[in-house]
């Protein structure tokens, strides 16, 4: 239920981002985007083990579903624009290695990013087949499933925010 919230939430965003890009810059799209992450991911450190808490829990899922959408919408766009500067500034077509470049860097950062939530989780004990766990191990699974990715979400904000490419500038780009 939680994931097909989460999704459901997604798609019903992709339209709102794309509306939202034609009004302000994609970079802030995708900060705002990633900001509801944040929130939503935040809105995690009041849920106490049972089952007494899943519809805050949905409602969690629902806006970080809501905010990643956001970058997959944005990104891809953004990272056409930096194909469109690579190639006028090295005069070379690379746009299928950085798009795969990029790819696989998603895909190594969810792969990383698991592991070693599983392996923090792990280290303060945590152990999800048992009914109980303690104080300690519920600590090591909100550093894992909260803490760290609401500080690496944070750090995002920051490298987007920075991207230096604009519509102006692109639009130079593509006259040049």
């Amino acid at each position: 239920l939680v994931a097909v919230l989460n999704m459901i939430s997604g798609l019903l965003f992709i339209k709102v981002w794309v509306l939202v890009a034609e009004k302000i810059r994609r970079k802030f799209v995708w900060a705002l985007g990633l900001s509801l992450v944040v929130i939503g991911t935040l809105l995690m450190v009041v849920l106490e083990p049972g089952e007494g808490n899943l519809s805050l829990l949905l409602i969690a899922y629902m806006i970080v579903g809501a905010g990643l959408v956001a970058g997959e919408v944005i990104a891809p766009v953004i990272l056409s624009d930096i194909i469109d500067y690579h190639q006028w500034k090295f005069k070379a077509d690379c746009c299928a290695g950085i798009y795969s470049l990029f790819m696989l860097s998603t895909k190594i950062n969810f792969a990383i990013g698991g592991a070693l939530a599983f392996f923090i989780a792990g280290w303060y004990g945590f152990d999800p087949s048992v009914a109980e766990s303690s104080a300690e191990a519920i600590f090591g699974l909100r550093l894992a499933a909260i803490g760290l990715p609401v500080f690496f979400g944070l750090i995002a904000i920051i490298f987007v925010l920075r991207i230096p490419i604009t519509k102006h500038r692109h639009n130079v780009i593509r006259r040049r």
